[in-house]
């Protein structure tokens, strides 16, 4: 759901968001500090953050914000897939990425799941993701996924052990990454590639 303004205007907008409060003229500067901030901390964004952000501010101005009820495909931000970005390169320093084989299984399962979705965002931040990531080899693959807010051009290429639990987000049952930790994969047995430049 959307969220819109009105009523009463703070001087001040506060929203404690992760035990942390986010103080700012302009309640949008709220989104950019919350980001900053864990970015700062090393962490990710989780997929539903802009929506904490949101109730945060209500929370603390509950006469200001309001839910729209109108309902649609809410897709990914382009803050999101970024972070999603950010915490893999971090993690992928001097690794391998897997082989393209098994990039492209991981895409075709992708391309069947209704968890895929699409990076919503202006057209140049959209640009700017594709830019971000130069994987050695063109597989198609969904622009990302609604229940992790992974950006999926990069994640298909990354070995399974770096990218966390299978548990931590409602992936669909015949996600490859509920596959491959039920298989006990190791991407070794498939083969790996050295690490192009992120």
């Amino acid at each position: 759901m959307a969220w819109n303004t009105g009523g009463p205007c703070p001087r001040f907008f506060i929203a404690k968001i992760d035990g942390q409060t986010f103080t700012a003229r302009d309640h949008k500067q709220i989104f950019v500090l919350y980001r900053v901030w864990k970015t700062n901390n090393g962490e990710r964004l989780a997929v539903d953050w802009e929506e904490s952000v949101w109730k945060a501010l209500k929370s603390s101005h509950p006469r200001h914000f309001h839910k729209d009820k109108r309902k649609g495909d809410p897709g990914v931000s382009v803050a999101s897939a970024f972070s999603f970005i950010t915490f893999i390169i971090k993690r992928l320093r001097n690794k391998k990425l897997v082989l393209a084989p098994l990039a492209k299984e991981r895409a075709a399962i992708c391309f069947a799941c209704p968890m895929k979705s699409k990076v919503l965002g202006c057209s140049v931040c959209r640009s700017a993701l594709k830019l971000a990531v130069k994987p050695p080899e063109a597989v198609e693959a969904p622009q990302a996924c609604k229940a992790c807010g992974c950006y999926l051009p990069l994640k298909i290429w990354i070995p399974r052990r770096l990218l966390g639990s299978s548990e931590a987000y409602p992936f669909h049952p015949d996600c490859w990454m509920r596959t491959e930790d039920e298989l006990g994969c190791s991407v070794n047995h498939i083969g790996i590639q050295q690490s192009p430049r992120l």
